[in-house]
């Protein structure tokens, strides 16, 4: 029996490619107290990070990827008054 022709560590994920961005704006309500609008982005771009590839030979679904680390974009936005 051989053991074939197949190199090592040939099943691999991509790399990470998240873009996280934040937007912010105080803008001065009532004497010296200020009002901030953040903005904020977490994987911006919408980039998935793709799970391991299935590496058991017996299952039907070896060298597939069938799932995704991150959850997506997420978006947020806040207001703040300091007093």
């Amino acid at each position: 029996m051989t053991a074939g022709n197949l190199g090592r560590n040939v099943f691999r994920k991509g790399a990470i490619r998240n873009v996280n961005a934040s937007v912010s704006r105080r803008f001065p309500v009532w004497k010296e107290k200020p009002l901030t609008i953040r903005g904020e982005s977490i994987n911006l771009f919408n980039s998935p990070q793709f799970a391991a590839p299935d590496n058991m030979l017996v299952d039907s679904s070896f060298g597939a990827i069938t799932n995704t680390l991150n959850n997506g974009r997420s978006l947020r936005l806040a207001a703040s008054f300091e007093f």
